[in-house]
């Protein structure tokens, strides 16, 4: 503990406490709904007072910086998100900050957590790679190993996370280690099913996509969408989504 940082409270071994799930593209604007999933991977409470998570799209620049009195659970999960997380999760993130993460497009980019002593607990690099299944990187990112990465986590598409499967699994290779999810899973393994009450329940039951046939642009704030409960209980939208597109 304490390596000599002004307001350094607690430094850790890298690969303690793991960059476990990242959502970088949200549906629809990115802007306010980026989340980080952090494990702990210990049998002990760990304090990230000062420490810091950083990256982006060409070099490391931080992305949040942790209050005093951050404490991470043995064993448990902490989000760290924008404040507009809430409305598409039903819950605050447990750090509240302004993420702006890469959306690989058309080179990697990644994440790195920092202890409050900056040293680096963990690296996740993503993003497209080539034809011959080569990482499109720049010579900015460097892995766990100290090295650019040979193999680099997948890219996401729009709404979907990278996450570590088995949940929290670290041999220091990104593309060994993170998988696209099916479905996003903050505060939750990443290889479990989702759980989810009235999942089977709720029914798309009626909608109206063409409200003025002679007329596309008047459909605008007319159009509607119908869901209907099958069960004979009350089932929690909170955090649910309705999707939609033409392709």
């Amino acid at each position: 503990s304490g390596g000599g940082t002004s307001g350094c409270v607690e430094t850790v071994a890298p690969g303690e406490v793991v960059i476990n799930e990242v959502l970088s593209d949200p549906s629809g604007s990115d802007s306010g709904y980026e989340w980080i999933e952090l494990r702990n991977k210990t049998s002990r409470s760990i304090d990230m007072t000062s420490w810091i998570l950083s990256g982006g799209s060409s070099s490391f620049s931080t992305q949040a910086e942790f209050p005093a009195g951050t404490i991470i659970a043995p064993g448990a999960y902490l989000l760290v998100g924008d404040e507009s997380v809430v409305d598409s999760l039903g819950r605050e993130p447990d750090v509240v900050d302004s993420l702006s993460l890469g959306n690989a497009g058309s080179n990697a980019d990644a994440v790195r957590l920092e202890d409050c002593s900056g040293g680096v607990v963990d690296t996740v690099v993503y993003g497209p790679t080539d034809d011959n299944g080569a990482p499109i990187i720049t010579d900015e990112w460097i892995d766990d190993l100290g090295q650019i990465p040979v193999g680099i986590a997948p890219k996401p598409t729009s709404g979907q996370s990278i996450g570590r499967v088995p949940d929290g699994a670290d041999s220091n290779y990104s593309d060994v280690d993170f998988q696209l999810l099916n479905f996003v899973s903050p505060w939750e393994p990443n290889d479990l099913a989702p759980s989810c009450d009235g999942a089977l329940d709720i029914k798309i039951n009626e909608l109206i996509p063409n409200p003025d046939s002679e007329e596309t642009s008047a459909d605008e704030t007319f159009e509607w969408i119908e869901l209907y409960n099958n069960s004979d209980s009350v089932v929690d939208l909170s955090g649910w989504s309705v999707q939609w597109g033409t392709s």
